[in-house]
């Protein structure tokens, strides 16, 4: 509106009645004009020629339209209004709160301080309580308080950093004996009825004393969280993990495993744990079709425990491990498409485990040499990883990790094996700790003391815990779909069926196809099931739907591997049980 003198124009936005108003008379507009143009639509189209029918066509929808768009455009005028409105309010009622609590202080101040002498001295001061004026001898101050209130203040510097920094002077780390795995599992603090983790050993030193000690770390498994390790060669990273996992196992755990030093005798972390592998989902990962297939296994649990679908695995806490992130995460940069795509679907996913996961009971162990952004590609999953450990790491690589003071980088080079800084997703401190050492023949005992697998053919899940368990049976018939056609169910990690069945070998006969050719075909299309077939045919044979030659012996092919998919999922519902029954065992 326009005002004289030194007003000036206040916008006023529409109200929100009659935005709505322009916006219902839009859409009864466009409703009459197509009513009427379909009413009389032969009419129309005999007595008109063309351009005629254009013209009223874009009228028909033009006008209706504008008066629509000039509804909803008003209609966020209003909206917006009211938002500004109501921020206005709430700013105006904190001023005015910010400004009546000033008041109040001032009269406060101005009831019981009366005026100072020349030297500025407050010479007297009046108690409210006690209604009494008292006397403040000159150069001292009397609080208006009571006369019992004697606080002590101590001063102390409880910030990550001086905690590092005094962790930085505990001369007898090194020498400090932690206990190993064995000697745990020995007397009793891990291993079967083990209710909680130990993660490790925290290193303290006594303030009065000086005495180096070192206290045990538990906490159930979820508060671990998504963990990222950041170790150096020979740092105690993988003994590390191997602790974790072992624990984990006694708590009910199942594992997807991706190790792209799987074939290395002594630096492979499924080499460390292969006697546990009755409780890996997939066999461990090295390969990129491997990958694939792992990657995509668990990313179909992932989203069906988020949304609240049941699968073969409910009850169990899952853990995705990665080692050598780096490796994986330097394919982002290679010339295949489809390698670059799985690298990054891969770091999504671990992203993912971090940040929405861990209430569903799906976590992540992650280990890395490397820290910096430029190591662990495009997609930054570092802050994800509620729980982070640092052990022996060169200095810029640790500071990468940004949780670290100075003195704390630069002594982490001098840690011994298994030593590091650990922070905890429950926690806001760093601590020193230092982790039990464990070997291969450790775990082979432990393994050989727990109950089997749930994963093996023929035990059922609920026999772990019968008295307080009710869980899906990992490989019964109850089995959910899109599960049972990747997961391997034999003790030794292969595929449920080794023998192709007479009628598909007669037909691979006819075709000139390998029995291990189809096997191959079989792998390469696991991981694609959920897509349609052209996409799968283009993927795996590389031919597009046509009536060549070359696309019908490819979908002779693909119909082959698709019967051999749905025989294992048939087998695996209905025929576990009797299949891994050996010769001579009685059936139950």
């Amino acid at each position: 509106m326009s005002q004289t003198g030194n007003d000036i124009d206040v916008y006023e936005p529409p109200n929100p009645a009659i935005a709505l108003g322009i916006f219902v008379l839009g859409v009864l507009l466009l409703v009459v004009l197509v009513a009427a143009l379909v009413a009389n639509w032969q009419t129309f189209v005999t007595t008109s020629n063309l351009l005629i029918h254009i013209l009223v066509l874009l009228a028909v929808i033009a006008i209706p339209g504008l008066l629509i768009a000039v509804g909803l455009y008003k209609g966020y005028l209003a909206w917006m209004r009211i938002r500004y409105a109501r921020e206005d309010l709430l700013a105006r009622q904190d001023e005015r709160r910010r400004a009546n609590e000033e008041h109040e202080t001032r009269l406060h101040l101005l009831r019981t301080r009366l005026p100072a002498d020349e030297r500025g001295n407050r010479s007297f001061v009046y108690d409210e309580r006690s209604r009494h004026v008292i006397e403040v001898h000159s150069g001292n101050y009397i609080a208006n308080v009571p006369h019992t209130y004697a606080p002590r203040f101590d001063s102390r510097d409880s910030s990550t950093r001086a905690r590092e920094e005094q962790q930085q002077l505990l001369p007898a780390a090194g020498q400090l004996h932690i206990p190993t795995f064995a000697e745990l599992l020995a007397s009793g603090e891990v291993g079967p009825g083990q209710r909680d983790m130990l993660f490790c050993f925290e290193i303290v030193q006594d303030e009065i004393t000086g005495q180096v000690t070192i206290s045990p770390i538990r906490g159930a498994i979820n508060e671990q969280h998504t963990q990222l390790i950041v170790a150096g060669s020979q740092s105690g990273k993988t003994t590390y993990m191997a602790n974790n996992i072992a624990q984990a196992t006694v708590l009910d755990t199942l594992f997807y495993i991706i190790d792209p030093h799987r074939n290395h005798p002594e630096k492979s972390i499924s080499v460390k744990i292969a006697a546990l592998k009755d409780w890996f989902i997939l066999p461990p990962a090295m390969t990129h079709q491997e990958i694939m297939r792992v990657l995509s296994h668990a990313t179909r649990l992932r989203d069906a425990r988020i949304g609240g679908k049941p699968t073969p695995y409910d009850g169990y806490h899952i853990m995705f491990v990665v080692d050598e992130v780096p490796a994986l995460m330097a394919l982002q940069k290679a010339s295949d498409k489809s390698i670059r795509k799985l690298s990054l679907d891969l770091a999504l996913f671990m992203q993912s485990l971090g940040i929405q996961t861990a209430k569903f009971g799906l976590t992540g162990l992650f280990a890395s040499q490397f820290a910096t952004k430029e190591a662990l590609g495009e997609i930054d999953f570092r802050d994800a990883c509620m729980s982070q450990l640092i052990m022996r790491l060169h200095p810029t690589q640790a500071q990468a990790m940004r949780i670290l003071g100075a003195d704390a980088v630069r002594e982490i080079p001098r840690f011994p094996k298994g030593h590091g800084f650990l922070l905890l997703s429950d926690s806001t401190e760093v601590r020193r700790v230092a982790a039990s050492n464990v070997t291969a023949a450790d775990l082979a005992y432990l393994a050989r003391l727990l109950p089997p697998s749930p994963l093996v053919r023929g035990v059922k899940a609920d026999r772990l815990h019968p008295e307080n368990r009710s869980i899906i049976p990992m490989r019964d018939h109850t089995e959910t779909p899109g599960f049972d056609a990747e997961s391997g169910s034999n003790v030794d990690g292969k595929q449920v069926r080794n023998q192709i069945d007479p009628a598909l070998q007669a037909r691979l006969d006819e075709l000139g196809m390998s029995e291990d050719a189809l096997k191959r075909k079989v792998d390469q299309v696991i991981p694609l099931l959920g897509q349609n077939k052209a996409d799968i045919m283009r993927a795996v044979w590389g031919v597009s739907p046509g009536k060549g030659k070359a696309y019908e012996q490819a979908e002779e092919e693909y119909a082959l591997a698709m019967e051999v998919i749905r025989q294992n999922q048939m087998e695996l519902r209905y025929g576990g049980r009797n299949a891994s029954r050996q010769p001579g065992e009685e059936a139950h």
